[in-house]
């Protein structure tokens, strides 16, 4: 069902890993509101089999459209994201994804090391 103009009236599913969380908070009341969003488990990444069978039931139909804010994080991700009911985040990893890809590029040239505020707070179980 569309309002007339063409353009779909329900929210569209953003499935995000849980690292963009804190951001979803940040973006304008009127962006957020035309998203239905659901956060994964960042510490999914550390399980990629597993990270692609949630994603795989999450998108069982392809209805309503839905937004992967993921990187290539698992094994079928270019195929979880197919058009047209589905689209992902540009960029490999999430870093790439919140810094953008020159930035991204930069640093990692620089060999810095990325710490997401999510993960900083695990550092003892992602590290052992």
């Amino acid at each position: 069902m569309t309002d007339g103009r063409g353009s779909d009236p329900r929210p569209v599913r953003l499935i995000a890993c849980g690292i963009f969380r804190q951001e979803f908070g940040l973006l304008e009341p009127g962006l957020r509101e035309r998203f239905s969003p659901t956060f994964m488990d960042s510490m999914l990444h550390m399980e990629p089999g597993r990270l692609d069978s949630i994603l795989r039931s999450a998108l069982p139909d392809g209805r309503p459209p839905a937004v992967l804010a993921y990187g290539d994080c698992c094994p079928h991700m270019d195929l979880l994201a197919c058009p047209p009911h589905a689209a992902r985040t540009d960029g490999v990893n999430c870093c790439e994804i919140w810094l953008g890809s020159a930035r991204y590029r930069s640093l990692r040239d620089e060999a810095v090391f990325f710490l997401m505020p999510e993960w900083a707070l695990r550092w003892e179980r992602i590290i052992k």
